[in-house]
């Protein structure tokens, strides 16, 4: 093994080079990815906590909330709040849209367990009628960092 002036050891076997890749394989897999729209699943009516905002009316826009795929953070689910009524507690690759009336909205995701990394989290948009928005949550990087963002519809 070389070492480093540092004194490091550099990695030289074939072997250990193996290794890393496996590793880097690995946490790739278990990294969490956007999931289009189409693709997303209804959360099922039994996690649904309000109907509030279900259907469009002549003064209302869409707000979609879809969470990514993934394994990391998967165990825990994640409650999904319009306007301050939660809607629905929602799992890796779900959906959930609605129908607010247009203006300001607030979108808000919190964790439904206490164990369960992140917090609450909260984002603002402006929607004008007919007119859609969307916001995807997960978690991003090696650290797990919870996120809620504007993404494409």
């Amino acid at each position: 093994m070389t070492m480093f002036e540092s004194g490091l050891p550099i990695v030289s076997s074939a072997r250990a080079r193996s290794l890393i890749a496996i590793l880097a394989v690995a946490m790739a897999g278990c990294s969490n990815q956007p999931i289009a729209t189409s693709q997303a699943e209804p959360v099922p009516k039994n996690r649904m906590m309000s109907m509030a905002y279900a259907a469009p009316t002549g003064s209302s826009g869409t707000v979609i909330v879809k969470r990514d795929t993934g394994l990391m953070g998967g165990g825990c689910n994640w409650v999904a709040a319009v306007n301050g009524t939660d809607i629905a507690s929602m799992a890796p690759g779900e959906i959930i849209v609605t129908h607010p009336p247009a203006g300001e909205v607030f979108v808000s995701v919190r964790p439904t367990a206490a164990l369960c990394p992140g917090g609450l989290l909260e984002a603002t948009t402006k929607l004008e009628p007919g007119k859609t928005k969307a916001f995807r949550m997960g978690m991003e990087g090696l650290a797990g960092t919870f996120r809620l963002q504007p993404t494409a519809p």
